[in-house]
């Protein structure tokens, strides 16, 4: 099964690219292709090579909002145990039929989550015509059409399109809005939806990276930033709903208390829980607290309680 959104990148081009092919996500590079002829590993270079496409168009990288690359992310369920080549293979496919060979593409399969997924950044301008592609209202429905389709040669589900129109948060969403209030808001809903998804504070930033949004945590502030525009938004200005404890209370489904330490006070981790020495005990006592109600912040930890905790 695989599912497909699209945004479009307008401006920081350069970061989006660098973003995508990242090789932590992407098995040092290994599951990256591009048509630009550039080194996999150079992100400034792909980016250079779409905007001097871009600027062949009418009005080029001058035009107001001009669209510099379309990003498209194709994820697929884990329920269909394929390999992260062979979810490389179904995007390069499914590109090279949106395209037809007369657009330049870079795509990058990321495996650093529970489910393999496709980050694609398109060229809007045309190798043969020099035209942009102009992305309208059905264009969406006919690039889900051909994905349906590779999903189906290669034995895996399709999603039913009425179920699907919604099953995630647009892209289109989290870009620049007109009204600030507007932008808040889809920040708010990204929050709301993906706190009723994750389980720990590191899964929720997953899932939010996911739909276009870095988490940065600096003291017991929140940043939120759209990874395309460089868009950010603190905590502070979406209300007290939406900080590191109400975050936090959310994923854990009951009210907390915050405890801070550094890393001088851990006795032990493990992958799911940290063992801190207790103030005052002389090392002779330990809390065990679970992996999923910490928040790190460098060498600082803060881990969140519900008041039954002794």
């Amino acid at each position: 099964m695989a599912y497909v959104k699209v945004g479009q990148v307008k401006s920081t081009l350069g970061k989006a690219v660098k973003y995508i092919t990242n090789p932590e996500k992407t098995l040092n590079y290994a599951l990256v292709t591009t048509t630009t002829g550039d080194r996999v590993d150079d992100s400034n270079a792909i980016a250079q090579s779409f905007l001097r496409n871009v600027e062949q168009t009418k009005g080029g990288t001058r035009r107001r909002n001009a669209v510099l690359a379309h990003h498209i992310i194709q994820s697929f369920d884990p329920e269909d145990h394929m390999s992260a080549e062979q979810a490389h293979h179904i995007g390069v496919r499914f590109i090279e039929e949106l395209t037809a060979g007369s657009h330049d593409y870079v795509i990058a399969t990321h495996v650093d989550k529970d489910h393999i997924h496709n980050h694609i950044l398109l060229c809007p301008a045309s190798n043969v015509t020099h035209k942009a592609i102009r992305v309208q209202k059905n264009t969406l429905k006919q690039w889900r059409k051909i994905s349906d389709q590779l999903c189906e040669e290669n034995g895996l589900n399709v999603i039913i399109p009425a179920s699907a129109e919604r099953t995630e948060l647009g892209i289109a969403e989290l870009y620049l809005s007109a009204r600030a209030d507007s932008f808040k808001d889809a920040v708010r809903t990204a929050i709301d939806r993906f706190c009723e998804r994750a389980a720990t504070f590191e899964s929720f930033v997953e899932h939010m990276r996911t739909a276009g949004i870095d988490v940065g945590v600096r003291g017991q502030h929140l940043t939120f930033t759209v990874i395309e525009t460089g868009q950010r938004i603190r905590d502070t200005k979406l209300g007290v709903a939406y900080n590191e404890m109400s975050i936090m209370s959310k994923l854990n489904h009951r009210t907390l208390n915050m405890i801070s330490f550094n890393d001088t006070m851990i006795a032990k981790r493990s992958a799911g829980a940290i063992s801190v020495w207790m103030p005052g005990s002389s090392r002779s006592l330990q809390l065990t607290i679970p992996i999923a109600q910490v928040v790190r912040d460098g060498h600082t930890w803060r881990a969140y309680l519900a008041d039954d905790v002794k």
